[in-house]
């Protein structure tokens, strides 16, 4: 019994782990012609973890061109979704990408 508590303490994240995905530098081309959601599957493929968002939230919104070369995950987030009304949240190790409007509603609850 006791072992298991300590696995479910490692488990919980610390604000370490919660801003170390944010902070993890990335070397991305971004093409023009893409679509926003390629740049999040790339960025997902490259980070080897899961990023939670609904693909209708994305509709046809495409990619802001850039050639970034170590580049944190939060920059490349936040130059990428600036011009849409999405952003992103973390939730403890986990990363969501969301509308603006649907954050503002969750936060006056």
């Amino acid at each position: 019994m006791v072992a298991v508590f300590f696995l479910y303490l490692a488990a919980i994240p610390s604000k370490g782990q919660q801003s170390q995905l944010l902070d993890q530098k990335l070397s991305l081309n971004v093409h023009g012609a893409e679509r926003l959601e390629s740049v999040i599957f790339r960025i997902e493929s490259l980070v080897n973890t899961r990023i939670i968002f609904n693909l209708h939230d994305f509709d046809s919104y495409k990619a802001r061109a850039n050639n970034y070369k170590e580049v944190s995950v939060k920059q490349i987030l936040e130059e990428q979704l600036a011009s849409t009304p999405l952003t992103y949240q973390m939730k403890g190790v986990k990363l969501f990408i969301l509308k603006k409007s649907d954050l503002q509603a969750k936060e006056k609850k």
